[in-house]
């Protein structure tokens, strides 16, 4: 990479941009780098940490859409799922009778 100066006026050389699809793309791309790097010593040339990108580092899209439909997958199954001894929230639990013990039901008529 070329250190730049800056300067009052900036002379870019044409391009002739020709190759495989991939080998386009990536000239495009130091192109593009080229001129926000004028643009960078133009902007913040007092800040020498900062940087412009021309076009974002290849991002996990892959993984990160499998991660969210593993997701979603296991939300579906965990709200499917039903609780085995699930009670009305009205009603109280019925209680098995104490062992030996005899309930007598009185019906009046």
């Amino acid at each position: 990479m070329k250190t730049l100066l800056k300067s009052d006026a900036y002379v870019i050389q044409s391009r002739r941009i020709e190759g495989t699809r991939a080998e386009k793309l990536d000239q495009i791309d130091r192109s593009i780098q080229e001129l926000l790097d004028i643009k960078l010593l133009e902007c913040a040339a007092d800040q020498p940490n900062l940087r412009f990108l021309a076009v974002p580092q290849r991002t996990h899209w892959v993984p990160m859409m499998v991660t969210i439909l593993m997701m979603l997958v296991l939300l579906v199954l965990l709200l499917g799922v039903h609780p085995a001894h699930a009670q009305e929230a009205g009603a109280a639990p019925q209680q098995p009778p104490a062992a030996g013990v005899t309930v007598a039901v009185l019906v009046k008529m």
